[in-house]
């Protein structure tokens, strides 16, 4: 399977904390034989600041429409983020929404999320965010099996 981590970049508070938590959450991905899908490796806005916006747009979409699922980080409000999540919603992609206790997430997203049948999960440390993780592979794995 295939799994995209959406998350704040350009807007992030600290690009460098966000760029480690997305990964911690590919490295879940990939430890349970997944393919994981990072924008920021391909499309970074500091690393790659010179790839036009469009050729931004059409990468990532390319990568959202191919993936089996989303996981999305909801604690930093992001632009790009509320697209990837209306894109995966209206395709019918599964996503899980991911967020600490103390950010203050887009009511406006979590009922988009949760309308759309997709769970939306507070994490507290590391080991939380990974159990909700691979929970959210084994529902995806279930629909592949029985042909959903």
């Amino acid at each position: 399977m295939k799994v995209y981590v959406s998350g704040a970049l350009k807007g992030s508070r600290d690009l460098a904390q966000a760029r480690s938590l997305y990964e911690q959450a590919a490295q879940v991905v990939e430890a349970a034989g997944h393919d994981a899908y990072l924008p920021h490796q391909h499309t970074d806005p500091e690393r790659a600041a010179d790839v036009p916006p469009i050729q931004i747009y059409h990468r990532d979409v390319e990568a959202l429409t191919k993936s089996d699922g989303v996981l999305a980080f909801l604690g930093e409000p992001s632009l790009g983020v509320g697209a990837e999540l209306a894109l995966c919603v209206q395709a019918g992609v599964p996503i899980l929404g991911l967020h600490r206790p103390t950010e203050d997430i887009s009511r406006f997203a979590t009922g988009l999320l949760e309308t759309a049948g997709c769970q939306v999960v507070c994490f507290v440390d590391g080991d939380q965010m990974e159990y909700a993780i691979r929970g959210f592979l084994t529902h995806l794995s279930h629909g592949f099996e029985s042909g959903v």
